[in-house]
């Protein structure tokens, strides 16, 4: 009997002890990457997106990158991408503080030369699907056109499978 109040007890004190996973995410850059295919003189196209994660509560977060995927989706053009990570390990935001997230798109798009102009922002866009709107930008919010990704190596093996490593 004693057993048994103990569980019941800790089940009451992990349930009100839960938060919901309430924090506010922004686009804070982006990276257009144009990737040189090795079977052809065309580029593919990928988008490297940095959210930035902002837990302004008392309690650590813990939020499912399996949860970001359905929330957030990337807009480019008339498509509906999802977002990918390095792996699906859960992201941990402290109390008071926020961190950039890491994650990637392939666009499914090539092209036959590097641009010679700046990347437009507002062709790349990410939907939070449950506030039915577009994330907000910081305010050092930066797009650019790069040969290279910031933090993901290539893997020309895995062209297609979208493969990265740190």
């Amino acid at each position: 009997m004693g057993q048994l109040v103990i569980k019941s007890f800790i089940c009451l004190i992990t349930l009100f002890s839960c938060k919901k996973n309430d924090y506010e995410c922004k686009i804070h850059y982006q990276y257009v990457v144009y990737k040189k295919n090795d079977n052809d003189y065309r580029m593919k196209v990928y988008c490297e997106n940095f959210l930035y994660l902002s837990n302004s509560s008392n309690d650590t977060l813990r939020i499912k990158t399996k949860d970001i995927i359905e929330k957030y989706k990337f807009i480019y053009k008339k498509d509906t991408l999802n977002l990918k990570f390095i792996n699906d390990e859960d992201i941990f935001v402290l109390p008071k503080s926020s961190i950039d997230l890491n994650c990637i798109v392939d666009l499914d798009k090539t092209v036959s030369s590097y641009p010679e102009t700046m990347a437009d922002s507002l062709q790349f866009n990410i939907f939070d699907v449950s506030k039915k709107k577009f994330l907000d930008k910081t305010k050092d919010y930066e797009i650019m056109n790069t040969r290279n990704f910031m933090i993901y190596k290539f893997n020309k093996k895995a062209l297609d499978s979208l493969n990265y490593t740190l």
